[in-house]
């Protein structure tokens, strides 16, 4: 007799607690397991070396049932020739050579290891190119080169792709040097036509080892421009990250109206060296207002990196923000500075300067705003009711993160932020103390010292959350969270409402696997 199976639901969830590996070790086990194995086996297609396992991994493309589950293909040529490095370099036989680093040959297998060449190469282009159409369902392609040489037999790649399957691309991401812009970006521009339903495009822009020309900032900037208004037809998701000293105000002086543009991300340390004329940003901002609907301004670039200037985002907001004047449809705001400017800037929670003015008013500019996420800064009680001013009440989701939760900034919440549905927020500690009634610790009695306590004693009935998620912030940067405070949370509005306690980092052991669970953020 044979045992019924479980449910999808229930699989999912024994997964979510499994480390990654083990889906293949499951795989046999029935046709969702398998389906799923396959699924991360194959949905996304690295090709960074030009060894034999890449070559088989193009021999399995061939198979339709294969083929039809890539979705996004990662393209960072390790195998390319270095910029110092010449193009046509032949292999030769350096085992005798002696260097300070061939004692590590004793670790390594007893198998000759895999050295690129230029035969290698073309050969694994050659592959890559015959096996990536079958692909019909590809809707990303990342695109990641720094100090390599672009060569030819790598253009003639992209053409192909592109001519192959650029009708299915909507999401391009492209990273590079300020050196390599010009003909890289040149090359995509060219085949612009090739990618007709292209609705996001990623640029971020990094250092190279090598010194740059005067005239290469212009060049780039008229790289920049031509790549990206030669999407402006179906263009509305653009990103712009930077980790290098690149002014971007000629590219927002030429770019003008980009007519399907509904979100732009700005990742870049704003300062006078990235943003030499603040005006430019406004302006296009303003080219863009009768479409634009989700703003992100991050003076953090993605990835780690020295910070050379001081960040002074914040005083854009303040100063040339509202010079905007309307941005009628835009709903979501993101911002990412810091109070004081400088990222190592410190003052503690009881300093009487803490959190100055940290936003102007937004519904004078922002009329239909809903919502508003501040990830960098920790706001004190002060700061938060600030914050809260600033938005007039109108907002319906705030991600913010303050110094230390309290009975009192939930009150706050509550009386100031009356339309409410949505809130995440994060904290460095808990304290059970209520600013806003002001009772000296004295003559409180001992409940009083318990926030929990202070919290589950009100009600809130008529506030109309809906989705909360509450926890401390750790050193991952991830909020952790703390599914008592949040249930003692919902004790007080009386109601049931939809509690968020899922990580979204590893802290807490688990190996998660992106695409198995519904609500993982990875």
């Amino acid at each position: 007799m044979s045992t019924p199976d479980l449910p999808p639901e229930l699989w999912l969830e024994i997964l979510s607690y499994l480390p990654r590996t083990y889906i293949y070790k499951m795989m046999g086990l029935n046709r969702l397991l398998f389906e799923l194995a396959m699924q991360d086996k194959y949905e996304e297609i690295r090709l960074i070396s030009d060894d034999k396992n890449m070559l088989n991994t193009f021999e399995q493309l061939r198979h339709d049932n294969i083929s039809r589950l890539v979705r996004r293909l990662y393209l960072r040529p390790a195998f390319l020739p270095g910029i110092d490095e010449p193009e046509n370099m032949e292999e030769d036989d350096d085992s005798s050579l002696v260097t300070s680093f061939s004692w590590l040959s004793m670790f390594s297998s007893k198998d000759k290891p895999h050295r690129s060449t230029n035969e290698t190469a073309h050969r694994i282009l050659i592959a890559a190119g015959k096996a990536l159409p079958k692909c019909q369902n590809l809707r990303e392609i990342v695109i990641i080169i720094y100090d390599h040489v672009i060569t030819n037999s790598f253009q003639t790649f992209l053409s192909s792709l592109w001519r192959s399957i650029g009708d299915g691309i909507q999401k391009l991401t492209v990273a590079t040097t300020l050196i390599k812009i010009p003909k890289l970006l040149k090359y995509i521009s060219e085949h612009a036509q090739r990618l007709p339903h292209l609705e996001s495009l990623d640029i971020t822009i990094v250092n190279s080892r090598f010194p740059i020309e005067q005239d290469t900032e212009l060049i780039a900037a008229r790289a920049l421009v031509n790549a990206i208004q030669g999407f402006k037809g179906t263009l509305e998701h653009l990103t712009l990250s930077s980790v290098a000293q690149y002014d971007f105000s000629p590219l927002f002086k030429q770019l003008g109206n980009l007519p399907k543009l509904r979100k732009l991300e700005l990742w870049f340390i704003l300062c006078r060296t990235t943003l030499s004329n603040g005006q430019t940003l406004v302006d296009f901002l303003r080219a863009n207002q009768d479409n634009l609907e989700h703003l992100v301004l991050r003076p953090r670039p993605r990835f780690e990196t020295f910070l050379f200037a001081q960040d002074t985002l914040r005083d854009w907001v303040l100063q040339d923000f509202p010079n905007v004047a309307s941005l009628p449809r835009l709903k979501t705001l993101d911002l990412g500075h810091k109070y004081t400017g400088h990222i190592s800037s410190y003052i503690p929670p009881w300093n009487s300067s803490e959190n100055p003015d940290h936003l102007p008013t937004l519904p004078s500019f922002l009329p239909q705003l809903q919502s508003l996420k501040l990830t960098n800064t920790a706001f004190s009680l002060k700061g938060v009711n600030h914050v809260l001013e600033a938005v007039g009440g109108q907002i319906s989701s705030l991600q913010i993160h303050v110094w230390s939760f309290s009975p009192g900034i939930l009150s706050l919440l509550v009386t100031k932020a009356p339309n409410l549905a949505s809130l995440h927020l994060t904290y460095d500690s808990l304290d059970a103390k209520d600013e806003l009634t002001d009772v000296p610790r004295s003559s409180a009695s001992p409940a009083m010292d318990n926030i929990y306590l202070i919290i589950k004693a009100r009600r809130y009935p008529k506030w109309p959350l809906e989705y909360l998620r509450i926890g401390s912030k750790k050193s991952c940067g991830e909020c952790h969270p703390d599914t008592y405070l949040a249930n003692t949370i919902v004790e007080a509005l009386s109601r049931e409402i939809v509690v968020d306690s899922n990580y979204v980092c590893f802290c807490d052991g688990r190996f998660r696997m992106p695409g198995l669970s519904s609500l993982s953020d990875l």
